[in-house]
């Protein structure tokens, strides 16, 4: 294997060829940065999701418990969307293009996620005067209407 590794080098177009194939062998070898942001970003916003979720939930939960005759509440939310974001953008010349800096688009906005329903699950919650104080606080908080809040 050696020896035939040394003739290929000896011969010049032997040696050009083994050259450029260690070359495309390295580029093909070294990670793409473009692809590891786009990933962490990707990472990073799930996270931000979670965690408003979770914050969100948590929040709920305490209010409800304090509903007179509410005890042990659980609150669930799903969402609709995830977060959603408006990009800085050069109006000229009736074309919208995005701004574009060395790290990607530039947004000027976030939006946050987009709540599609709550499920709560307490003690007293079968009670239809506690349902109706926990739905309504549930619906003015999050802006969501009755038939998308479950209460048991």
């Amino acid at each position: 294997m050696i020896k035939k590794i040394t003739k290929i080098i000896k011969n010049n177009k032997g040696f050009l060829l083994l050259s450029v194939g260690l070359i495309f062998g390295l580029f093909l070898l070294l990670p793409s940065n473009k692809n590891d942001k786009t990933i962490q970003k990707e990472n990073t916003n799930e996270e931000k999701i979670e965690t408003f979720t979770q914050k969100t939930e948590v929040r709920l939960e305490a209010l409800i418990n304090g509903i007179s005759g509410v005890s042990g509440a659980q609150v669930m939310i799903m969402l609709k969307s995830g977060s959603e974001y408006v990009y800085a953008s050069d109006d000229s010349l009736n074309a919208e293009k995005h701004v574009i800096v060395e790290d990607g688009l530039v947004y000027v906005k976030e939006y946050l996620p987009e709540i599609e329903g709550v499920a709560v699950v307490c003690n007293g919650g079968d009670d239809p005067i506690i349902k109706a104080k926990v739905t309504e606080l549930v619906c003015s908080l999050l802006g969501l209407y009755s038939t998308h809040v479950y209460i048991t």
